[in-house]
């Protein structure tokens, strides 16, 4: 399977359908500080499309965190505590952060639920 062209991408421009409604949503317990972070990701990387602001959210979360094979975010909101205090976290952190709460409180693209490790 090939990937579709970013130019195709960029003028993706359609809302999505009542369908994707499961996927859109976000915790109501969702740190406040997530969005903001999702939003100056963007802002700074002068993203003008959906497509722009996921590569953008991507290239943040592969130079700004680490990952580990150990579970160093914890607390009552590990995504929160990886996000702005830890910066290094293993898979389940990861993939929140790229293809669920971070990304999806920026653009509504692909929200997962939380889950642990376990």
């Amino acid at each position: 399977m090939s990937e579709p062209d970013a130019s195709l991408l960029r003028n993706d421009s359609r809302f999505y359908t009542a369908a994707f409604g499961r996927y859109l949503q976000l915790p109501a317990s969702l740190d406040p500080r997530i969005e903001a972070l999702a939003n100056a990701i963007v802002v700074n990387a002068h993203a003008r499309n959906r497509y722009d602001e996921a590569k953008a959210i991507e290239a943040h979360l592969q130079t700004e965190f680490g990952y580990s094979l150990q579970m160093r975010a914890g607390g009552p909101d590990p995504l929160a505590d990886f996000l702005f205090h830890v910066k290094t976290g293993h898979c389940e952190i990861l993939f929140n952060c790229h293809d669920g709460d971070v990304a999806n409180s920026r653009y509504r693209r692909a929200g997962r639920e939380w889950f642990s490790p376990g």
